[in-house]
């Protein structure tokens, strides 16, 4: 996160995380795996833009770097 006004980063190199667990049987399914994750792959953007919209919108008086 890139603050114009002072040409300085407000927000630089934080890790993000999800935790989003994609379980299956193999034979109890005939989708292929990387179908499977396809499938998953929305639920880990929408953690990760939560974690973004959180960390941006929480309360902070000084840059994180």
């Amino acid at each position: 996160l890139y603050d114009n006004k002072t040409n300085d980063f407000l927000l630089k190199n934080v890790p993000l995380d999800s935790n989003q667990y994609l379980f299956f049987d193999t034979a109890a399914t005939s989708i292929k795996n990387r179908e499977m994750e396809y499938q998953i792959l929305p639920k880990v953007t929408r953690d990760l833009s939560e974690n973004i919209l959180e960390l941006i919108l929480s309360h902070w008086s000084e840059p994180i770097k």
